[in-house]
C-alpha cells in the first residue's frame, strides 16, 4: 500500500474503472474497479471526492485525515 494526499482545494472525479494497481517484487499486480487500498489518505481543507454512479466503492485506509470542509461525495 502507499500514502495518498489530495492537496486543498482540489477536486477529483473518479471515473468507474478507476482503481488502485501496483508493482511488487517486479510483477504487476492489478487492482479491481472501484477498489482503493492506501496506508494513509489525507484530503486537504475543502478538496471533494467524487463518485459518480455507478461507481462502487471499496476504500481501505490505515490512516485517514479529513481537514475542514473536506468532503467526500457519492453522486
Amino acid at each position: 500500500m502507499f500514502s495518498t494526499r489530495i492537496v486543498p482545494g482540489r477536486v477529483i472525479n473518479i471515473k468507474s474503472n478507476a482503481m488502485t494497481s501496483y508493482t511488487e517484487d517486479g510483477q504487476y499486480k492489478e487492482g479491481t474497479p472501484g477498489a482503493f487500498s492506501f496506508s494513509s489518505m489525507e484530503l486537504g481543507a475543502k478538496a471533494v471526492m467524487e463518485l459518480p454512479p455507478p461507481m462502487p466503492l471499496k476504500l481501505t485506509v490505515g490512516f485517514m485525515v479529513r481537514k475542514p470542509s473536506s468532503s467526500m461525495l457519492s453522486i
